[in-house]
């Protein structure tokens, strides 16, 4: 017996040379996994609103709870258009409001005059039928002796839009969308959690400075500026990426493990912190590029 038939997988089993190589390019056989380039990756240290390198001048960039950061300047320009907004959603809100309460009180009255007319009206078929009753007892009610209708004309078109529904008249009028009740506060564009001005946590990032960052600033071009860890010194890429909401410093994961996490003490300020300070940043993504993902799979049925 040889030593594909005491594999797993059947009468077809494959090996893993097969399966890598020789099936990958292939439909036919598992999951697909390849690592992304960095041509897939958004550069650390941009905005999630705008996309563009943030903290150009060492102190203009946030962060919220969440851990999505962002440029100072469009953020406020976020919050502010946002509040005036939610202003007027609420001037909308409390109009249609008012409109209803006017339509419930105005419809509670016509019930109440409906109420009384019904009422009335039952009392006058009540003394017809008195009438007719000792009419007909005295010999004198062969003249009433036809039924009187007392059905209203409200009634009648309701019986005549059950029994004709598909009649122009009785089709049902358009009712307008009505508006929902506008949030307190602006939600954050990532997390769409409420957000406030003072929930912002400023960061400090430190700007990589090798040659060719600096060639690139005296060309004006900012698109490709990274960013490195305040305390090891190495630039972000796809790491893990921690900040201290107490100190607003950023560095990588292993170095906060290695150097923070011991004593509870900002390696960079020497300030003591909490565990509730720990905010683990995210950087920003497009539909074209990923957000601190380095490989993606493709899932496929396995041979039979």
């Amino acid at each position: 017996m040889g030593r594909k038939s005491k594999q797993p997988g059947g009468e077809l089993p494959l090996t893993k040379f097969e399966r890598s190589k020789f099936y990958s390019n292939s439909s036919s056989y598992g999951t697909q996994t390849t690592r992304l380039g960095s041509d897939s990756q958004l550069l650390f240290g941009r905005c999630c609103l705008s996309l563009s390198p943030i903290c150009l001048n060492g102190n203009e960039g946030v962060c919220t709870p969440s851990g999505h950061i962002y440029d100072r300047t469009a953020m406020i320009e976020y919050l502010a258009s946002k509040t005036s907004e939610i202003k007027e959603q609420r001037v909308a809100y409390e109009a249609q409001c008012a409109m209803d309460n006017a339509k419930y009180s105005t419809s509670k009255a016509e019930d109440a005059a409906k109420i009384a007319s019904n009422f009335s009206r039952k009392g006058e078929v009540m003394r017809l039928d008195k009438m007719t009753h000792s009419m007909s007892s005295s010999g004198h009610g062969s003249c009433l002796s036809h039924k009187i209708d007392t059905t209203t004309t409200e009634q009648g078109l309701n019986t005549l839009k059950r029994t004709s529904f598909w009649l122009s008249d009785f089709r049902p009028d358009h009712v307008e969308g009505r508006l929902e009740e506008p949030p307190v506060r602006p939600s954050s564009p990532m997390s769409g959690n409420a957000l406030r001005f003072k929930d912002l946590i400023p960061i400090y990032l430190t700007r990589e400075n090798d040659d060719s960052d600096r060639r690139k600033k005296s060309n004006g071009s900012e698109e490709h500026v990274k960013y490195q860890c305040a305390v090891t010194s190495k630039t972000i890429t796809s790491q893990r990426v921690v900040c201290i909401r107490k100190s607003g410093q950023v560095m990588l994961r292993s170095a906060f493990v290695q150097f923070a996490a011991p004593t509870m003490t900002c390696p960079v300020t020497g300030k003591k912190f909490k565990e509730s300070h720990i905010i683990e940043l995210k950087k920003a993504s497009t539909g074209f590029a990923s957000s601190g993902e380095v490989t993606a799979k493709k899932y496929k049925p396995t041979l039979a």
